[in-house]
C-alpha cells in the first residue's frame, strides 16, 4: 500500500464527488489505510514477541550453563575433599567441639579452685535459694 501512495490521500472527498460511477473511494481508502496499519501493528507485535523469545532462550541457556558449572564445581570439591580426607567443614566442627571441651574443663578447674576458699559458697549452696537454709534451722530450733 505504501508504494501506491495511499497515504498521500488526505480524505477530503473530492474524488468521490467527481466520480461518475459514484464509487465510495474515500471509504475504500480509509479501509485500506486501516488494514495497512493493522498489518504494521501485527508485524511490530511479532517482532517484539520474537525478541522476547530470543531473550528467554538466551536466559535459559545462561541459567543452564550456570547450573552445570555449579554442579561441576561441587563435584570437584567433593572429589578433592575425598582425596584430601577431612574437609574444612569437618575440621571446623571438630575444632568447635574441642573448644567446648576446653571451656568445660576450665570451668571445672575454676569451680574446683573456688571450693577451697571458705568465703565463697559451694556450687550446691549457690544454686539453692538463700532463705531455704535459714528455714531449716528455724524449724529444728522450734
Amino acid at each position: 500500500m505504501q508504494d501506491q501512495h495511499l497515504f498521500d490521500c488526505i480524505e477530503c472527498g473530492c474524488c468521490s464527488y467527481v466520480c461518475p460511477a459514484h464509487i465510495p473511494l474515500v471509504q475504500y481508502f480509509r479501509y485500506a489505510k486501516a488494514e495497512s496499519w493493522a498489518k504494521e501493528r501485527e508485524k511490530h507485535q511479532a517482532d517484539q514477541a520474537r525478541l522476547r523469545h530470543e531473550a528467554k532462550v538466551a536466559r535459559l541457556q545462561r541459567q543452564e550453563e550456570e547450573r552445570k558449572a555449579k554442579l561441576r564445581k561441587r563435584k570437584e570439591d567433593l572429589e578433592s575433599g575425598a582425596s584430601g580426607g577431612i574437609t574444612s567443614a569437618d575440621e571446623a566442627k571438630k575444632a568447635a567441639i574441642e573448644a567446648a571441651i576446653q571451656r568445660a574443663a576450665a570451668k571445672k578447674a575454676a569451680l574446683g579452685a573456688g571450693a577451697q576458699t571458705p568465703d565463697q559458697p559451694s556450687p550446691a549452696q549457690a544454686r539453692s535459694p538463700e532463705g531455704a537454709g535459714d528455714q531449716v534451722g528455724r524449724e529444728s530450733g522450734a
